[in-house]
């Protein structure tokens, strides 16, 4: 018995175009409006049975001989135009001229949307979308999130985020900043009044500007002459790059501001170092449709002997160390996660220690680090689009990594 309607299960992208796959397709997709009762002609209160009406009929000759429609594509600036779409066995084969580059795929996405893709047994296909960027009815937190009620193999627990925005960050814009070009230095007490210390540099970023990370090198040299201070040598600002900071001996901390970036933008403090947005201390769990940003330390961070973790429609952005991080003997499965913009100088991804992971149909971009960083045991990527990195995979020795259907561009 087929019981749903064509779910979405994965888009492969292309130049002007796209290939979108469907699981539940039943007998066939199909176009058109639909038949009625699944074609079958109805009862009436007389005979039990009656033909179908003059209108019926035609709905019935009409379905699977119209145009499909309901599918929009967007490149990178997030703009949707309408596709054109055909039916090619289980999958919507899409073109849109006005989109060269597309990265996202919606399909019945408006108010009152003109969709009509159907399976041959009657039974529509539900309205979704493969990104994961904001929408306007965005509810934002400002709290960490703990989760430790999982589920079972068999029924897993679900925490559906329905948009959720945890967002940490401390928005430092406005302080008495003292400007020299490019070279912005705080007060000595920024950091104290939000109960902060200066980082360890060499690891994660300490601001972010307009969401950009703002890395902290590491002084080795320095750190020969003052071997009591490993990983605190920073470098001082004359030596600094645009996009880099470190901090002086009073407290206060001093960066450049990044090229390209107006010095209007917003300056962001991470919140307190080791505070994760979202930990996962459960499991058996499917976390889906939260954004997490400005996090002192993950994104989404996941520790322990933890099986069964699923990340779907997720973001990770703008965060001081990974977006994403497995440790131990954690098992994780990510679909359809955005991890960008974070400031660990290992990846935007670093899944590590005897961890397995898999991640599918993600956009990972603009990371400090590369865009995945693996050790340990098994990891795979596949369908995934990374850009503006200035290196795509780290993977130590002896750590098994399966790539599969990679896209890689060098900027955006």
């Amino acid at each position: 018995m087929v019981w749903s309607g064509p779910v979405f299960r994965k888009a492969e992208f292309h130049k002007h175009g796209a290939v979108v796959h469907f699981d539940h397709v039943g007998s066939g997709l199909v176009a058109g409006p639909p038949p009625s009762f699944n074609g079958k002609p109805k009862a009436s209160a007389s005979s039990g049975i009656r033909q179908n009406s003059p209108a019926e009929e035609t709905t019935k000759r009409e379905f699977g001989r119209v145009p499909l429609q309901g599918f929009t594509l967007a490149g990178l600036d997030q703009k949707f135009h309408k596709a054109d779409a055909e039916i090619r066995g289980d999958t919507a084969v899409l073109k849109c001229d006005a989109v060269p580059e597309p990265v996202a795929v919606r399909y019945a996405w408006q108010d009152s949307p003109i969709a009509n893709l159907w399976n041959k047994d009657g039974l529509p296909t539900a309205t979704f979308r493969s990104d994961i960027w904001p929408l306007q009815t965005q509810t934002r937190i400002t709290t960490p999130l703990v989760l430790t009620e999982g589920g079972t193999p068999e029924e897993p627990a679900v925490f559906d985020g329905k948009g959720m925005l945890i967002d940490l960050g401390i928005t430092v814009t406005s302080h008495d900043w003292k400007k020299a070009g490019d070279l912005w230095t705080s007060q000595s007490g920024l950091l104290a009044s939000f109960n902060q210390e200066p980082r360890i540099a060499g690891q994660t970023s300490g601001l972010f500007v307009d969401g950009i990370p703002i890395t902290i090198p590491r002084d080795l040299e320095a750190e020969k002459k003052h071997p009591d201070r490993k990983s605190r040598c920073y470098f001082p600002p004359a030596a600094l790059q645009p996009g880099q900071m470190g901090y002086a001996e009073d407290g206060s901390l001093y960066f450049r501001w990044p090229k390209g970036i107006p010095q209007n933008k917003p300056v962001i403090l991470p919140t307190k170092a080791g505070t994760n947005c979202v930990s996962i201390a459960c499991s058996h769990i499917i976390i889906r449709n939260i954004t997490a940003k400005h996090a002192g330390n993950d994104g989404f961070n996941i520790h322990g002997d933890r099986k069964g973790i699923r990340l779907e429609n997720v973001r990770a952005l703008s965060n001081a160390d990974e977006g994403i991080s497995a440790h131990e003997t954690v098992e994780m499965k990510v679909i359809r996660a955005e991890v960008a913009w974070n400031g660990s100088a290992a990846g935007g991804v670093a899944d590590v220690n005897d961890s397995t992971t898999r991640y599918r149909d993600c956009i990972v971009h603009d990371n400090a680090g590369a865009a995945f960083y693996f050790s340990g045991n098994s990891h795979s990527v596949s369908d995934t689009l990374i850009f503006s990195q200035s290196k795509d995979f780290s993977v130590q020795r002896g750590t098994d990594l399966k790539q599969n259907r990679i896209t890689w561009r060098s900027s955006n």
